[in-house]
């Protein structure tokens, strides 16, 4: 095991969604590789120049037209030709090329054979160039190609929050999910099935009278599976039907007791909890060599940076930058992850310009592209998705 002191990141916890012949419970395990991650105050770094944090910026404004509305990003899938957009909000499924032009609709609202009545989750299978459309509503997957072509129709015999596909099997987050079906997956948070959604192992197995959970739970960085667990401060990578234990947050005397994971919490017990403990949020991004992650202090939000190579942390307290500030204005810290590896934000034109100062600001820096990214934007247009590295550290 490894243990590495660390000053890290920010929070969310939200309360959950509304017979085969190997029914069997895998339990987890620790890892000899695990890392242990002891969150303390001496690497607080206060002002970090952005420019000494990040490199290799690209911002791509994504097409805005009729056809490719979006009302807001759940999340941003990538392939090494295309970037996927899920708009739960819409029910819209867009697919973009590396440079923001629109190039497709994927399925739509109805309910028809080859349709959804809602976009409630994505996966997408790059092996296959598919992608697995959850429709809790219709109680079905819709698997489409991504040019948008429909493949087939998978009834849902698993009800889940989220699910994730690798190769020819589905992972599904099943935590207070009732499945008439499937009884015995009442206590546990992951299922295991195959790709005709037929239960093939479940794990995470606990008796909780606890009711609330994660929210994005389950997810996927270069086709590999993880699911986290704030209650536990840990989390766990999937490999086919096993679970281990891949990273866990270590807060001391300043985090709360795991046994409230198996406790029963009103809404203000979990408050309090909230407003006195620290705690890692679930939010993280997972390259091959770099963690970046959230924790939340007594209620605020931290944000923070692990080398899983070099095993150097920082928490970042505030940023600078003294040839742009500009880019402070641009850059938020990750939310997805590209299949090369870059590093994903997104920032709402209606951000940008209803910013009275940035607007003044703005003509300080005539030359830089973020004034040319200002000039031409609309506060109708779609999100401009920010990718970039980290530097070293």
């Amino acid at each position: 095991m490894k243990k590495i002191n660390l000053v890290l990141l920010t929070l969310v916890i939200i309360v959950s969604c509304s017979r085969t012949n190997s029914n069997k419970e895998i339990e987890h395990k620790k890892s000899s590789q695990y890392i242990n991650i002891q969150v303390v105050d001496e690497l607080v770094t206060d002002d970090i120049l952005l420019d000494s944090l990040i490199k290799d910026i690209k911002y791509i404004p994504l097409e805005t037209n009729d056809s490719c509305l979006i009302g807001k990003v759940y999340e941003v899938l990538s392939d090494t030709s295309c970037l996927i957009i899920h708009d739960q909000n819409s029910n819209k499924i867009l697919r973009f090329d590396l440079e923001g032009n629109f190039l497709n609709k994927i399925g739509k609202v109805g309910k028809g054979p080859d349709e959804f009545i809602e976009a409630y989750d994505v996966s997408i299978n790059r092996h296959k160039n598919i992608i697995s459309v959850m429709d809790l509503a219709g109680r079905k997957y819709q698997n489409y190609y991504y040019d948008g072509r429909h493949v087939e129709t998978v009834k849902m015999n698993i009800l889940g929050n989220e699910h994730e596909i690798k190769e020819n099997d589905r992972v599904i987050d099943v935590f207070k999910c009732y499945n008439k079906k499937y009884p015995e997956l009442e206590h546990c948070k992951i299922a295991f099935a195959d790709y005709s959604d037929n239960l093939k192992g479940k794990n995470l197995c606990v008796n909780t009278k606890n009711r609330y959970h994660t929210l994005n739970g389950l997810k996927k960085f270069n086709d590999e599976i993880y699911y986290n667990d704030p209650f536990l401060n840990r989390i766990f990578k999937i490999n086919k039907q096993n679970i281990e234990l891949a990273i866990e947050f270590d807060f001391g005397s300043k985090g709360w007791d795991k046994t409230i994971n198996t406790s029963k919490l009103t809404d203000k017990q979990l408050i309090e909890l909230i407003q006195n403990n620290n705690f890692f949020n679930g939010e993280y991004v997972l390259s091959d060599s770099l963690l970046c992650f959230q924790y939340t202090e007594k209620g605020f939000t931290h944000n923070g940076l692990f080398n899983i190579f070099t095993q150097n942390g920082i928490i970042i307290k505030g940023l600078i930058s003294t040839d742009n500030e500009l880019q402070i204005s641009f850059f938020d810290f990750p939310k997805w992850l590209s299949c090369d590896n870059k590093f994903i934000s997104l920032i709402e034109p209606y951000d940008l310009l209803s910013n009275k100062s940035l607007k003044e600001k703005s003509k300080r820096y005539s030359n830089s592209i973020e004034y040319e990214l200002l000039e031409k934007l609309n506060l109708s247009d779609n999100p401009i998705l920010i990718v970039y590295k980290f530097q070293e550290f």
